[in-house]
Parts: structure tokens; C-alpha cells; sequence
């Protein structure tokens, strides 16, 4: 009896599936924000380089 009163707790392969879709998702989100900050910041030292350089 211990044990039916605790099933609903329990997840199914349904509810594992969901939420590795959601994973997936949310870390190719990241990912891409990772890879834009990662242009960002190429940009931003190239700039700096540049300046660097021309500037007396």
C-alpha cells in the first residue's frame, strides 16, 4: 500500500522524454548565445587591436 500512494511521484518515459526535449533545447539555446558572444567579443578585441595601432 506504501508503495501506490507514492506512484504518483514517479515519472514516466513520457515525462523523461519532455523533458530531455526541453534540455536539448534549452542548451542549444545557450550554445548559440555562447557562439554570439564568442563574434561579439572577436569583434570588440579586433577594434580595440585597430585602435591600438592607428592611435599616437
Amino acid at each position: 500500500m506504501e508503495l501506490k500512494s507514492s506512484q504518483g511521484d514517479l515519472a514516466t518515459k513520457t515525462d523523461i522524454n519532455s523533458l530531455k526535449i526541453e534540455l536539448n533545447s534549452d542548451i542549444q539555446r545557450l550554445e548559440d548565445k555562447i557562439n554570439n558572444l564568442r563574434w561579439t567579443l572577436t569583434v570588440v578585441a579586433g577594434i580595440v587591436l585597430t585602435l591600438i595601432k592607428f592611435l599616437p
